[in-house]
């Protein structure tokens, strides 16, 4: 019950620190996007592993790990056995805040979305709002 966290996770990044950012969902990671991932200079693996995986997730997590050794990564583990909001909140806030702390450490601005702004006025006149 965590989805929402890497997704959440990606669209952070991607726009408070301008990355591209993705993110993908076992066992579809294992086949496809794993391939872009161990031939790409600049990939930093954020990794949300559940501590209610069942055994064919943990193999994956191995896989990956393994796949990945001379990436530099960043695993987290969510504990999701028993579903709180705590499950959702703390991941998801994690990734706020290393969203922006990447952000500062590029010389970013984390604020300045011009981009977003450009897409709303451009709606505006479509939809009159």
């Amino acid at each position: 019950m965590i989805e929402p966290v890497p997704l959440r996770f990606r669209n952070q990044f991607s726009e408070n620190s301008k990355i591209f950012s993705l993110s993908d969902v076992f066992p579809e990671i294992g086949h496809n996007l794993l391939c872009s991932m161990t031939k790409s200079d600049f990939v930093y693996p954020i990794i949300i592993k559940r501590t209610s995986a069942d055994e064919v997730i943990k193999a994956y997590y191995e896989i990956l790990r393994e796949t990945l050794e001379d990436k530099e990564k960043l695993e987290i583990e969510v504990d999701d056995k028993d579903f709180s909001w705590k499950t959702l909140l703390y991941p998801t806030f994690l990734g706020d805040l290393m969203s922006i702390a990447f952000a500062e450490v590029h010389g970013v601005d984390a604020k300045e979305i011009p981009e977003v702004k450009f897409v709303k006025k451009w709606l505006r006149r479509v939809i009159h709002v």
